[in-house]
């Protein structure tokens, strides 16, 4: 029997906590997998928001045009939540409204 590990799946995410990518290949860099996570998302006081805290974010998928720079969140049900340009530093806000309603869920409202 053959002791060597073997790779069976990749998983990358432009944006931690958001749904996984599984590509056919990556590119390794010394920092881990080029634009694995290069992006977060922080609440209203500047902190990290973490899947293991709230699972909400895992439904909605990222995708990062490194060349554009644009950057596109997408609900399960292919609708496009929120897009923009990023650049290093700018925050980009979304705030996709509850299914079907146009109603935040997170608002005072």
């Amino acid at each position: 029997m053959s002791s060597c590990a073997r790779v069976t799946r990749l998983s990358t995410t432009p944006v931690k906590g958001l749904a996984l990518h599984h590509p056919d290949e990556i590119l390794l860099l010394r920092t881990g997998a080029a634009g694995d996570r290069e992006f977060f998302v922080i609440d209203g006081r500047d902190r990290l928001i973490s899947i293991w805290k709230t699972g909400r974010l895992v439904r909605f998928r990222a995708a990062h045009d490194v060349r554009s720079g644009r950057i596109t969140l997408s609900s399960a049900g292919a609708e496009v939540a929120g897009e923009g340009v990023v650049r290093v530093g700018d925050p980009l806000s979304v705030r996709p409204p509850e299914a079907g309603t146009g109603h935040d869920p997170d608002s005072d409202s």
